[in-house]
């Protein structure tokens, strides 16, 4: 009898050791963007599933409000793989590659307000002028011209393998190439590839250093 007893006081424990606690549910920080400096951080997500994001995080009160574009467009996902997002006349371009698009939001309040396609696999957006920007692609072979002003595809720079991150000096934008090992110089003002520069295979990454101004 006292064996069929310690038996049963056994099973009991293993079964109440078994059920797990329900998780608290976390309460999401208020979403505000008011005065302040903000921190804006781009989450990939998972090749093929439709679940990037973009995270705000507010430095003076240390608190990160996450999936913000879900949260101020009505439930609505970002898209696959969010690549990059700059901000250009005061709206955030965010480049999601693997959907081909680029979501313009308002910097007010990061409400949708267009977005560009007819993209193949883009990486990165470089304003050149005020009305113009350059898109960098994975897979397209070439530069796509964007128009700032109705934020529509107008044309592209033949450009051929994996172009990746860019920068603007005076009227020249360097373009890296992860394929060919040459950065390649591009006159913004024609849209013509001018001159290229060595730098070995995989050179991916670019940034510009402060410039010198040298005069009387």
């Amino acid at each position: 009898m006292k064996l069929i007893n310690y038996i049963i006081v056994l099973a009991s424990l293993l079964l109440f050791s078994c059920v797990k606690d329900k998780p608290n549910d976390i309460m999401q920080p208020e979403v505000s963007f008011g005065s302040g400096f903000k921190v804006f951080i781009t989450n990939e997500g998972n090749f093929g599933t439709n679940n990037a994001s973009v995270s705000m995080y507010e430095p003076r009160s240390e608190q990160v409000v996450n999936d913000i574009y879900k949260t101020q467009n009505n439930n609505a996902a970002l898209g696959d793989v969010c690549q990059s997002m700059t901000k250009i006349n005061n709206k955030y371009y965010v480049v999601v590659n693997n959907s081909g698009k680029i979501a313009v939001v308002n910097s007010s309040d990061f409400k949708v307000i267009t977005n560009i396609t007819g993209l193949q696999s883009p990486r990165h957006i470089l304003p050149v002028t005020f009305s113009k920007a350059y898109v960098s692609d994975l897979y397209a072979n070439a530069i796509s011209i964007i128009d700032l002003n109705t934020n529509t595809k107008t044309g592209s720079i033949l450009c051929s393998g994996w172009t990746e991150q860019m920068v603007l000096i005076y009227n020249k934008a360097f373009v890296t190439n992860n394929n060919s090992g040459y950065t390649y110089v591009i006159n913004t003002i024609t849209d013509q590839i001018t001159d290229s520069i060595y730098v070995g295979k995989f050179g991916g990454s670019i940034v510009m250093d402060k410039i010198l101004k040298f005069g009387c």
